[in-house]
């Protein structure tokens, strides 16, 4: 269902509203101007992720966080942070790993410092993803957008 505010409630207005209105920034300075009552659920959590990495590392703890983001339509998985990501060639597989866990093969991790270089990168991937699609509204309201962060101590 498309303009219920799913997006914004995810990313908060600075994202959300660029992707809605297509004019999507690549840059690392995605504000964070907007009052803590409008974040969106991702910017909160994130901070929050990286108030304890802070606390962490003052306690001599190394912390490293890493972004992959795939957008999935019509059985297709696609790596919106690989090299290829608006080629047919960047196409990752789903595996089932040993441990019986699932997992995507090739799968591009990023490493991120903070709540602002995550939400550019979520930007760039959110263009990425218009581009890929050819601007179709009906694929991309059909597809599932999903970010995934990997944490290490």
């Amino acid at each position: 269902i498309s303009g219920t505010g799913k997006s914004f409630s995810m990313l908060g207005p600075d994202v959300a509203s660029d992707h809605e209105s297509k004019a999507i920034s690549t840059s690392n300075t995605m504000s964070m101007n907007h009052s803590d009552s409008l974040q969106g659920l991702l910017p909160r959590a994130l901070a929050d992720i990286y108030t304890e990495a802070e606390r962490d590392a003052l306690a001599e703890v190394d912390v490293e966080v890493n972004i992959s983001i795939v957008d999935i339509y019509n059985e297709r998985v696609l790596d919106l942070l690989g090299k290829n990501a608006v080629d047919d060639d960047s196409d990752v597989d789903l595996k089932l790993g040993l441990d019986g866990e699932v997992y995507v093969e090739g799968l591009k991790k990023r490493p991120v410092h903070d709540v602002q270089e995550v939400m550019g990168v979520i930007g760039t991937a959110l263009h990425t993803r218009r581009v890929a699609s050819g601007d179709d509204n009906e694929r991309m309201n059909k597809s599932h957008l999903i970010i995934m962060f990997t944490i290490y101590y």
